[in-house]
């Protein structure tokens, strides 16, 4: 039984090794092949809505920015710096500035 039994154990390794390479090389097909369907998809909605138009590069920009400043407040914000002494480096002042 000793003679027989590293043989078996290497044909194991040999075989779990063998299973782990091809469950890896099938989920990485399988994650390439649905981002490239969902690409196509998208391509292939385009093209219904758009017609060829909707087949060219879109911008990748945001059409919206939530946290973009209200433009009366950004005034504000450059007027009163506007009216702001200069920053100095501690220990220093300005002529006229106490």
């Amino acid at each position: 039984h000793g003679s027989l039994r590293q043989p078996l154990l290497n044909l194991y390794h040999l075989l779990s090794m063998t299973y782990v390479i091809l469950l890896c090389q099938c989920i990485y097909f399988y994650t390439k092949s649905a981002q490239k369907w969902q690409s196509w998809g998208k391509w292939r909605d385009r093209f219904n809505t758009e017609g060829l138009k909707g087949l060219k590069d879109h911008s990748h920009r945001p059409h919206y920015n939530p946290n973009k400043l209200d433009d009366r407040i950004r005034a504000q914000i450059i007027r009163l710096k506007g009216k702001m002494p200069p920053c100095l480096p501690a220990g220093r002042t300005a002529v006229g500035i106490v």
